[in-house]
């Protein structure tokens, strides 16, 4: 899409993508969400110990055996369906049977619904960012549609149902959080709402441990499918050779599993559990998912102006419309420029710190380099005993090796 200056956008993309593909947030709402329901209370220390066990042990699934790894997503995907319609059945209860029959007090009375007095853009951001953050499966499946059998026809069917589904859950449960959670106690519990939420419907006995820990195997399928599907990423990015060692990242052996990838989220995920900040989890969402608005944005520029433009007879297999593009473009702008106008704006420094690296690695490996030992580079495709097939960037000195290889 965007071919100038070259290989710019394919190298800043791909150093953002190793260093920030991670499943650092799942992971601490898995060790929240399991502290709480075995009865300890809060302590973010230990909490970041539980996110970082977790991570390094669904790594080690998938790195030991594709099959093993494959088959743990499995059962664990079904608890997390299973819970997603106990939670669909909660909010019915919540918000459809009167306050006499279930004995919950409603915030939605006059005088008990708490408005904030004044907002912020970076509060709106961080917001936004949270609940895109809550439909990032969208984005995994197509990363690993070569691993779905019809992924083209699989796509155009589970893709809106499971969009829409999780969006009415969403905005349902939003709605019980308000009706039953009073505003200051929505405020401290941070990532615990839905332990608050639980406790108040089902009991402390049953809400505080059954449920909770069904929500923390909830996150941990999120974990465990993240740092599949972030490891093939990662494979993909070293497959393409323009990294040093890309050589010796980009393999299968001797697993058949992408184990460097793999190595590489989960040393990535531990490190940044570890922030010495308070509220790491906040701090991940933001400075995760806000370059993700920032490509976004420049992705909807491409189609909207670009190539729909030049190539209107062009239509993709899986297709969104103009309208929802444009609704995109929006959404993402407004995520990008709020914390400037609010004047909230340190998170984004990390993030778009990362990009500028990018920037500067192409800078020097791409012009600066080749342009002082007076070379260009040609690809040249190899393929590994494992048989993957990686690129091999060769020095060209006088031209002789781009006549041979046409």
């Amino acid at each position: 899409m965007f071919p100038r200056p070259k290989y710019v956008t394919t190298v800043v993309f791909s150093i953002f993508t190793l260093l920030f593909s991670f499943s650092s947030a799942n992971a601490l709402v898995f060790g929240e969400y399991l502290r709480y329901s075995l009865g300890y209370d809060k302590n973010e220390q230990s909490t970041r110990w539980i996110a970082c066990a977790l991570i390094v042990t669904c790594s080690l699934l998938h790195g030991v055996s594709k099959r093993v790894g494959s088959m743990a997503q499995n059962a664990l995907g079904t608890i997390k369906l299973a819970t997603l319609v106990l939670v669909l059945f909660t909010c019915f209860y919540i918000l459809v049977l009167p306050e006499s029959l279930t004995g919950i007090p409603s915030n939605f009375e006059p005088g008990r619904f708490n408005v904030p007095s004044s907002f912020q853009g970076s509060i709106y951001a961080t917001a936004l960012l949270k609940c895109i953050h809550s439909f990032g499966g969208w984005t995994t499946c197509h990363t690993v549609q070569n691993e779905i059998k019809g992924p083209i026809a699989t796509l155009r069917k589970a893709g809106p149902l499971s969009i829409v589904a999780i969006l009415i859950l969403y905005i349902l449960l939003n709605l019980c959080y308000l009706k039953v959670i009073p505003y200051q106690d929505f405020i401290d519990s941070d990532q615990l709402a839905g332990a608050l939420l639980f406790s108040r419907v089902y009991g402390r006995d049953l809400g505080a441990v059954l449920i909770n820990l069904l929500i923390a195997i909830s996150s941990a399928t999120n974990v465990i499918i993240v740092v599949y599907s972030d490891s093939i990423m990662n494979q993909e990015i070293f497959r393409e050779g323009f990294l040093p060692f890309s050589k010796q990242l980009c393999t299968n052996y001797p697993f058949g599993t992408p184990v460097f990838g793999i190595l590489v989220h989960c040393i990535a995920s531990c490190a940044l559990i570890y922030l010495p900040k308070n509220q790491v989890y906040n701090r991940i969402i933001s400075v995760q998912y806000y370059p993700n608005q920032l490509f976004h944005a420049v992705l909807c520029l491409g189609l909207l102006f670009k190539l729909r433009t030049r190539f209107p007879n062009i239509h993709a297999p899986i297709r969104a419309s103009t309208v929802t593009i444009y609704v995109c473009l929006v959404g993402s702008l407004s995520v990008v420029v709020s914390p400037f106008i609010s004047g909230s704006y340190y998170f984004t420094l990390a993030s778009l710190g990362t990009l500028a690296i990018g920037f500067i690695y192409w800078l020097v490996a791409f012009r600066i380099v080749p342009l002082v030992g007076r070379f260009h580079y040609v690809v040249v495709p190899r393929r590994k005993k494992d048989g993957l097939i990686y690129k091999q960037w060769i020095k060209d000195y006088d031209g002789e090796l781009s006549l041979l290889l046409v």
